[in-house]
């Protein structure tokens, strides 16, 4: 019988990191690069040990989690949701004075605010555009946008284009694994298309996550 005062979080290590060894493997012969999660555990020194096991960065899901990585030591973030409100792009924009974070955005509005923010912070925020890959909750849904979104964060002093990212979280739910594998592909061939589409107009597209 363990004596651990409730409530706890029990962690199998061997299984965790057996996890964490298997991800690096898989995609350490691959041209696509792991940036894994941290929604799902939530603790710099796990996201410490992905990042030593290869993964070129860590994700969040909230600027409170982005936060809490930097404070923790770790760099490269990308922050894969929109930050509208202005207290919060403001704490967005000090972060990207001592980090390489890089931000989604899918209006130009939003584009405008993080902009006149990070240009009033003296930083210069990373940028991903989210394209709607077929989830319907947000990211731009046609192309020319996508485009004309590019121009705009290409032109501002402030504000780096990174490229594109799309989230294809629709697929989880189909249970037949030959549909979800299907369904993904349509998704992710979207996002390529897009990629494709700012090459030929002229701008450079360093990453494409998915």
């Amino acid at each position: 019988m363990f004596d651990i005062p409730t409530p706890a979080l029990l962690v199998d290590l061997d299984a965790m990191e057996d996890n964490i060894e298997q991800m690096a493997r898989y995609f350490a012969s691959r041209k696509a690069k792991l940036r894994p999660h941290a929604k799902t555990h939530k603790s710099p020194f796990l996201a410490w040990k992905q990042l030593e096991a290869g993964a070129i960065g860590i994700t969040c899901a909230k600027l409170s989690e982005a936060e809490v990585l930097i404070q923790g030591g770790i760099q490269d973030i990308l922050l894969a949701n929109q930050v509208t409100h202005p207290s919060k792009i403001r704490r967005l924009t000090g972060l990207a004075r001592h980090s390489r974070i890089i931000v989604a955005c899918d209006s130009l509005e939003n584009a405008r605010d993080l902009a006149e923010a990070a240009q009033a912070a003296g930083a210069s925020l990373n940028v991903l555009i989210e394209v709607d890959v077929g989830l319907g909750r947000s990211g731009l849904r046609t192309t020319d946008d996508v485009i004309e979104l590019a121009r705009y964060i290409q032109g501002s002093p402030s504000l780096k284009f990174k490229g594109i990212m799309g989230y294809e979280g629709h697929c989880v739910f189909i249970k037949d694994f030959a549909a979800r594998k299907a369904q993904g592909e349509k998704s992710n061939a979207r996002l390529v298309a897009v990629r494709d589409a700012l090459i030929q107009a002229g701008i450079p597209v360093d990453i494409v996550s998915a």
